[in-house]
């Protein structure tokens, strides 16, 4: 068992690292770049921006460029049918990780901080996604160069079907919670939003909107594009410098999303000033009928005030009426304020695999085994003790 090697050293030093036959008339390969990616690649995560826009071409290339640490290696592990074409793409980062004490070669999902969605990437026209995903997991399975897979985040159909073709190819899965997904869909009008959310809501709004009318001028400026998007981005940065949230780990990240989003006609950035000072900042990504909230902070010395709540309020009535999206997804997060303004929630989960040709990855799955039947023993005596 080859425990020792990292990801880098056991691949050959070269653009595309590992190539394998499958089953004819299928093949494998893994490419440590998406410059290394063959056309047909990069066409299909070019065409998947139609349907997702966290999971295609540009914003791969922003996240790699802008927001990954120096021991972090991107690979696309890749499906090619009989004309080497690439059918199914499974984005992949290779980082060292500290589990139960243990240094592992991890391979996680290609995502970080700043990544609300995770899947296979596939060309639905010529694969299924549960035959894309177990041939990629079950190439994988054979390397030794990895000890841990850990894949986020997940929705639960999509952690349904991970664990599905890990169980296909004796793959041990251990799946974890990870976070909240609260989100709107179904809208119409934002008449009818409104009349859903609480009435303690909309007695704030109003009292607060006409608190700080009364108090101050204050205005909201909406950018999608234009030149003044450079002044927008400095406005935002002031903002949440200014708010109760940690330093941005990659702010660069943030500028070239903020670019990529005015080119691709995603971008709704709102930003609340009083007295021509920002106070509230909100980033919105608009597209396939989805105005995806990604980013927000309001400067703590105008809390009273409730800035974020007017200015969310602003963004949702322009996203319903002049978007016309169906549904608003706060993506991420366990705040608990989410649901005054979304309708649904939903769990978003992880799932690990540890790898049975490594001693560190049959550890893994040791520990993880122990690990799911002390939760099952908890939960079972948790039961009886209500019962009793």
């Amino acid at each position: 068992m080859d425990s020792d090697k990292s990801i880098e050293d056991s691949f050959q030093q070269s653009n595309t690292l590992v190539t394998s036959v499958i089953a004819p008339p299928l093949s494998f390969q893994l490419a440590d770049d998406l410059s290394a990616l063959s056309s047909s690649a990069l066409e299909l995560l070019e065409q998947h921006t139609a349907s997702n826009i966290f999971l295609n071409k540009d914003w791969f290339t922003v996240l790699t460029e802008h927001a990954l640490t120096a021991d972090q290696q991107p690979y696309f592990a890749c499906l090619n049918d009989e004309n080497n074409h690439t059918i199914a793409i499974l984005p992949l980062l290779s980082q060292p990780r500290m589990q139960y004490g243990l240094t592992l070669r991890t391979l996680t999902s290609l995502t970080n901080y700043y990544s609300p969605q995770y899947d296979l990437i596939y060309n639905h026209a010529q694969i299924n996604h549960a035959a894309g995903l177990t041939a990629i997991l079950g190439e994988l399975k054979k390397l030794t160069s990895w000890d841990l897979i850990d894949i986020s985040p997940l929705k639960p159909t999509q952690l349904e079907a991970f664990s599905q073709s890990a169980a296909n190819i004796n793959l041990f899965a251990t799946p974890y919670w990870l976070t909240d997904n609260y989100y709107h869909p179904d809208l119409t009008t934002y008449s009818n939003y409104l009349t859903c959310r609480s009435s303690r809501v909309k007695n704030t709004l109003k009292r607060k909107t006409k608190k700080l009318t009364k108090s101050h001028q204050w205005q909201i400026d909406l950018y999608q594009s234009g030149e003044q998007l450079d002044e927008a981005i400095a406005q935002y940065h002031a903002v949440y410098n200014e708010s109760w949230k940690k330093s941005e780990p990659f702010p660069e990240f943030i500028n070239q999303l903020i670019y990529l989003a005015s080119q691709q006609g995603w971008l709704r950035l709102g930003i609340l000033s009083i007295e021509e000072k920002p106070v509230a900042a909100q980033l919105w990504l608009v597209a396939n009928e989805h105005a995806y909230i990604y980013k927000l902070a309001y400067d703590e010395a105008y809390k009273a005030f409730s800035c974020g709540s007017i200015l969310s309020t602003f963004l949702t009535e322009h996203v319903v009426e002049k978007d016309e999206v169906t549904t608003i997804d706060f993506l991420t997060g366990t705040d608990r304020y989410k649901a005054d303004w979304m309708s649904h929630r939903q769990d978003l989960f992880g799932v690990q695999f540890g790898n049975s040709h490594t001693i560190k990855g049959l550890i893994i799955n040791f520990a993880n085994r122990l690990a799911l039947l002390k939760r099952e023993f908890m939960c079972q005596w948790s039961k009886r003790k209500k019962e009793a």
